[in-house]
């Protein structure tokens, strides 16, 4: 059950990312976290800084690989898990910093700020079905693990 939720809720992130990765991109909106992006450079900067809706490329294809990996019920599988949740947080983070990034001509303010909500709460959600899931992975192996009678 909270296999398929956790599964669930990082397909939405993902789907959230990708889509605005590539509405940054068309739009010219430059990451604004950490500094004001170049609009005109907004693929390349993409690479390294991510958009203003969107993390960089390599948390996001990091992502996906551990989403793939966590599928699995052995420790890979919970390494994953674990790995997700790291970057959730990472994910959190720069989302509150693009919502509270100063403002710019650049990227509309309600983008940013509807991204930053939207960035926080899926993410959260990552961070709590994959809690529940390495919760329900430990105790399923402490039931199915032999009782040792000292």
């Amino acid at each position: 059950m909270w296999r398929r939720r956790f599964l669930l809720v990082c397909g939405l992130l993902l789907l959230l990312m990708v889509i605005g990765s590539v509405v940054s991109i068309a739009a010219g909106w430059p990451a604004q976290f950490g500094g004001r992006g170049d609009p005109n450079e907004v693929a390349s900067e993409f690479l390294s800084r991510g958009t203003a809706l969107a993390p960089p490329l390599v948390p996001l294809v990091l992502f996906v690989i551990f989403v793939a990996v966590a599928r699995r019920g052995d420790r890979w599988g919970t390494a994953a898990v674990i790995g997700t949740m790291l970057l959730s947080i990472i994910f959190i983070i720069g989302s509150l910093g693009e919502a509270f990034a100063d403002s710019t001509p650049d990227v509309p303010r309600a983008a940013l700020v509807i991204s930053g909500v939207v960035g926080t709460l899926l993410p959260a959600a990552v961070l709590v079905t994959g809690s529940a899931l390495l919760r329900a992975r430990a105790q399923e192996k402490r039931t199915s693990s032999p009782q040792s009678f000292e």
